[in-house]
């Protein structure tokens, strides 16, 4: 999921098609500082993953879906690029 947020965020470090995502959904600096896999996972930002994820919402137009669902859509994109990088 981190992993997610970095992309839409950052854009991509390679040409590879992560998930079918469109390009112009990603590298869209939506919570407006580069952010990194590390920072995220650190419990001690805790309170910046979840402003994040807030600012992730708020950007793509899904502050009104179900927070747990959001998480549960990031989860799997998140899977599918692994499952992706598996098969490459």
């Amino acid at each position: 999921m981190r992993e997610v947020l970095v992309l839409f965020n950052n854009g991509k470090k390679n040409n590879t098609n992560f998930a079918n995502i469109p390009s112009e959904l990603v590298g869209t600096n939506f919570f407006g500082a580069k952010l990194t896999n590390k920072e995220l996972k650190d419990y001690k930002n805790y309170d910046t993953f979840l402003q994040v994820i807030d600012r992730f919402a708020e950007f793509y137009g899904l502050k009104n879906e179900n927070t747990r669902d959001l998480d549960h859509f990031l989860w799997i994109l998140g899977k599918e690029n692994k499952k992706q990088g598996e098969n490459n």
